[in-house]
Formats: C-alpha cells, structure tokens, sequence
C-alpha cells in the first residue's frame, strides 16, 4: 500500500469514541479496553478540545502507583 495514495478514511475507526474533559482516567482506560481503542478525542459543547491516548493514561496510572 503506496501512502501517498492512501485516504486516511480507509483507516480510521468508527464510530469515534469520544470523551468529555471531565472523563476520569480509569474510566477512559476502562472504555479503551471495552472498545479497542487508543486514542480518544476530547469534546465538550460539541468542540475539539484536545486528544488523549492510552499511553498517556498507563503512564499516569504508573507514576501514581509508583509513588504510593
């Protein structure tokens, strides 16, 4: 598969899982392993505001769990 060709539509999931900013960290790991998925946008009042991936949140958990 050439990528200069390729239209990212043809690999993106969906539907999009989408979480609010208020979303906790255990919840969105929780939903990722649900749903397969890595990397969550976040929306809120219908906006982009930012992205989240998993990697994120284990390293979270990590630090937290380290530090106890």
């Amino acid at each position: 598969m050439r990528t200069d060709q390729t239209a990212v539509s043809g690999l993106m999931s969906q539907p999009v899982v989408v979480v609010g900013p208020d979303a906790r960290a255990h919840e969105v790991l929780a939903l990722a392993d649900a749903e397969g998925v890595h990397h969550f946008p976040i929306v809120e009042h219908g906006k982009l505001v930012g992205i989240v991936c998993t990697c994120d949140l284990r390293e979270l958990d990590r630090r937290r769990k380290s530090s106890r």
